[in-house]
């Protein structure tokens, strides 16, 4: 089970790194490059080197938050790219990438091969779909959004889907 939050909010490092800690365990945090240190209400690169040091996974969510599937090829490609130029400047090797807005198609998994090893995108399952059944679909894994009107018992219900099944189930959070 992994647990992720998208978007690199401060929360992500004042609330989720001391609890998660307490608990002896690491989560991820998928970072939209261009807002770290300039967006109010967002990490900053030394909050997030942090993260990275504690342990937790850094995933890109983009340089801009954009629609990927509105980009062309090229723009895509400077996107990814800016994203990656972004993370190096800060010591960080990024491997994973998030879509914003799960906003996918079979072009845009196509060129975040060229960047990343793996990207999050399907959201919104039930039942064992909600797992990550096809370990070589790495450009599509899915998803469980945890939020303010499903019940514990549903989560619990995946994580017990999760180990019966073998799986791997990704919650995130924004």
């Amino acid at each position: 089970v992994t647990f992720m939050f998208d978007d690199g909010t401060a929360t992500d490092y004042t609330l989720m790194l001391p609890l998660f800690q307490s608990k002896s365990i690491v989560g991820a945090s998928a970072i939209i490059t261009d807002y770290p240190g300039v967006q109010a209400g967002y990490m900053t690169w030394p909050q997030v080197t942090a993260l990275a040091a504690a342990g937790w996974e850094i995933a890109s969510h983009g340089k801009t938050h954009a629609y990927f599937t509105t980009f062309t090829d090229a723009q895509l490609r400077l996107e990814l790219a800016g994203a990656q130029a972004d993370f190096a400047a800060q010591g960080l090797t990024v491997r994973n990438l998030v879509y914003p807005y799960h906003d996918s198609n079979a072009s845009v998994r196509s060129i975040a091969r060229e960047y990343y090893r793996s990207a999050r995108g399907q959201a919104g399952f039930t039942g064992t779909s909600r797992l990550n059944l096809n370990l070589l679909e790495t450009f599509n894994l899915r998803s469980v959004n945890i939020d303010d009107h499903t019940l514990l018992a549903d989560y619990k219900d995946a994580v017990d889907d999760c180990e019966t099944e073998g799986r791997w189930l990704i919650f995130y959070a924004h």
